[in-house]
């Protein structure tokens, strides 16, 4: 996990932007599906977590992965292959500590949507 980095929200606008060949308001839209759906997500991996649900957090680290691949988060992607294969190796520490960071790391590209 990249301990230091913070996640841009500018970055992954232009990534969108650039990859995708997307609109500004295409570009608010995959956002929006990300913070509703990436909330849930994070919030499930605790319950899965303080549950040792290791299977299905493993699920869930996958799909933080994806979804955050998909849009250009990068740092959260790398953080959410972490929670997977700590899931799946019943580490809870590393999982504890995975979503610590994402929680983190979501709540600073929230700050940074609200204050756009």
């Amino acid at each position: 996990m990249q301990e230091n980095k913070a996640e841009s929200l500018c970055g992954v606008k232009n990534y969108l932007r650039k990859e995708f060949e997307l609109d500004d308001n295409d570009v608010e839209e995959m956002i929006d599906e990300y913070f509703k759906n990436m909330d849930s997500l994070i919030e499930k991996g605790g319950e899965q977590s303080r549950g040792a649900a290791w299977g299905e957090l493993a699920r869930t680290g996958h799909s933080i992965k994806g979804a955050s691949a998909n849009i250009g988060a990068n740092i959260m992607s790398e953080t959410g292959k972490a929670l997977e294969l700590g899931a799946r190796e019943e580490k809870k520490d590393e999982c504890e500590q995975a979503l610590k960071k994402l929680r983190a790391d979501f709540d600073n590209l929230r700050e940074q949507r609200v204050n756009e």
